[in-house]
Parts: C-alpha cells; sequence; structure tokens
C-alpha cells in the first residue's frame, strides 16, 4: 500500500506479508499470518489497536494516542513488534495512562517489543506509559523524558537492556507491580539538570539485576516501602555510588563490589555482600521502621539515626558482617 489509513473497528486481514509505505492508525485490528511492514512513516493517533501478526516499523513512528495490543492468538504464532525507525511517544492527549500490553494464547508465543542497535525510543508526555505482558528488549535506547515508564512484566515476561534506558528531566522508572526481571548488560542511567529528582521505584517484587560493564546511575531509588511489603532486588556487579537510596520492607541489595550511599534511609531489608558498604561523612543515614539484615560490611562515616528496627548482623555470602559507626550515632528506642 503506498498509503493506508485504519479506524474505528476496520480489520485487515493478510495471508501474505505486506508493506505499508504510510500508515496512518486510529483503531482497529491487523491480522495474519502475514506480517505488515511499515516503511515510511507511521502516525499511530486516538483508538485502541490491536496486532494479532508481527508489525515491523522500519520508518519513523509517531504515536500520539491510544493503546497498543500484541496479540498473539490468530493465524500468526507471534504477534511481535519491531522498531527499526525509531518512535516518539507522548501521552499528553491520551487523557490518562498508555500501555503497550501483551496477550498470548495458550500454546502461543509471548509478544516482543524489541528495540534495534542504533534506533532511539523516546517517551514523554503528561501521563506514564505502561509497558505490561511482554518481553522487551532494548538494544538501542528508551529514554524517558519527563515522564513515568511502568514496567509491568508479569506471567514470565522479562526485559533486556542491552542497549540503555536513559531517565532524563525527572523521568521516572517504575515497578509497581511483581515479579519483574530486566537484565540490563547496557545501562540504566539518568539525565538530570538542575534539582530534578528521579525515582527509580522497585516496591513491588521487582528484580534488576546490572550485569558487568552496566551502568546504574540513579539520583533517587525506592525500594521496598513500609513493611511488611515484600519489596524488590537490585543486584550490581560493579562498584557504585547512590545519591540517595531508600530501602524498605523485604527489599534486597545484592553487590559483588564496595557500593557508597550518601544518603541512606534504611526502613528495612537486606545488604547482602561480598561488596561493602559505606556512607561517607558527607552523607547522612537513618534507620527505622523494621528489621534491618547486614549480611557484608558496613562503615558509617557520617552520623546516623536510630529510631526503629533490629539489626542483625550474619555472616553469609561475605567474609565479615561488621557494623563501623565512624560519625557518631543516636539511637531513640521510644518508636522501634
Amino acid at each position: 500500500f503506498p498509503s493506508l489509513t485504519i479506524g474505528g473497528g476496520a480489520r485487515l486481514f493478510n495471508v501474505e506479508p505486506v508493506v505499508i509505505e504510510d500508515f496512518v492508525w486510529s483503531g482497529g485490528r491487523l491480522y495474519g499470518p502475514g506480517d505488515v511492514t511499515v516503511s515510511g512513516l507511521s502516525l499511530w493517533l486516538g483508538g485502541s489497536r490491536y496486532s494479532h501478526t508481527d508489525l515491523v516499523v522500519d520508518g519513523p513512528l509517531v504515536w500520539t494516542a491510544g493503546d497498543l495490543w500484541l496479540v498473539s492468538d490468530g493465524a500468526s504464532p507471534t504477534a511481535d513488534l519491531t522498531l527499526n525507525g525509531g518512535a516518539v511517544i507522548d501521552t499528553t492527549d491520551q487523557g490518562g495512562p498508555m500501555t503497550l500490553r501483551g496477550s498470548w494464547a495458550a500454546g502461543r508465543a509471548l509478544p516482543v517489543v524489541s528495540v534495534a542497535e542504533g534506533t532511539s525510543v523516546s517517551v514523554s508526555g503528561a501521563h506514564s506509559f505502561e509497558l505490561s505482558g511482554v518481553q522487551w528488549l532494548v538494544d538501542g535506547s528508551w529514554v524517558v523524558d519527563g515522564t513515568t515508564l511502568v514496567v509491568n512484566l508479569q506471567s514470565g515476561a522479562y526485559g533486556t537492556v542491552a542497549g540503555e534506558v536513559v531517565l532524563a528531566n525527572g523521568g521516572q522508572w517504575s515497578h509497581p507491580h511483581g515479579p519483574v526481571s530486566v537484565t540490563s548488560t547496557g545501562a540504566l542511567r539518568t539525565e538530570v539538570s538542575g534539582d530534578v529528582s528521579v525515582l527509580v521505584d522497585l516496591s513491588g517484587s521487582a528484580s534488576v539485576t546490572v550485569a558487568t560493564g552496566g551502568v546504574y546511575d540513579v539520583a533517587v531509588t525506592t525500594m521496598g516501602g513500609a513493611w511488611p511489603r515484600t519489596g524488590g532486588a537490585l543486584s550490581i556487579a560493579d562498584a557504585h555510588t547512590f545519591a540517595d537510596l531508600t530501602m524498605g520492607g523485604g527489599a534486597q541489595l545484592f553487590k559483588a563490589a564496595p557500593v557508597t550511599i550518601e544518603d541512606f534511609s534504611w526502613l528495612g531489608g537486606r545488604l547482602q555482600g561480598p561488596g561493602d558498604v559505606t556512607v561517607p561523612a558527607t552523607g547522612s543515614t537513618s534507620w527505622s521502621t523494621a528489621p534491618h539484615y547486614l549480611h557484608t560490611d558496613m562503615t558509617v562515616d557520617a552520623p546516623l539515626e536510630w529510631t526503629g528496627g533490629d539489626l542483625w548482623l550474619t555472616v553469609e555470602e561475605s567474609v565479615a558482617a561488621d557494623l563501623t559507626l565512624n560519625g557518631g550515632a543516636v539511637i531513640d528506642t521510644d518508636t522501634p
């Protein structure tokens, strides 16, 4: 098709592969088993849209409204989305959260959303953007610009970031539901100008692994929450500094190398080694709420304020689990 517009309840059935040069999609369904390739410009406007076959977008994509469902249940064995030409997603006109959601029938493959190497996807706007029920493969870059990326990959779904995820201008990365598993062999980093807080929320039993050579560079990280939330897990292979870390509930921080936490609010959870943990003299730390479990050496050079929750020093993975207080401590037992 040199040009094709699909909207409302329209349906396109294609037994053989179909190429669309310029595609305006404001609702309706794409069916297989033939793949659909867009070689030119794609405009996704208002209305819910459903792809029951593989969709390859080789040209630039502009997505301003309407959810997308990848549904693996029809004549096509898969319903994957491949972005090769870059994408600009703006959620402002959506009126609420925008969702890219996967659904699959028994015996069908889990839908895959992939961003090719050298390709950039930028998400911005007044509302959040949610990935749900898909495999998320980022070989290029995924930029979250001033909005929230909600990663909700349940039911065996997972994410692999070989490229990078960038949180820019106060962009946020959130895992409100669990379990989630995202492995980063590339970079998960922030670009912050001014006094903008960046939140990486692992409060929903999320699991993020930053492999050797990866980068986990965030200004503010929240793990867990009020006891007895299940919490999340963050694994770090290389030495790292957190500007601000809040950790609570059943959250777990695994680090193979030394970790420095400049401002540390420890509401509960576990610190596990073998990498040591240091709170520098220029920082601060407060402990409260729930039991704290330390499975590695911890040196606190800053003043410590401890108002609640027991502390367990447990020698397991690490050679030692020692606590060194160099900055003084105030312990108040009135609020256990």
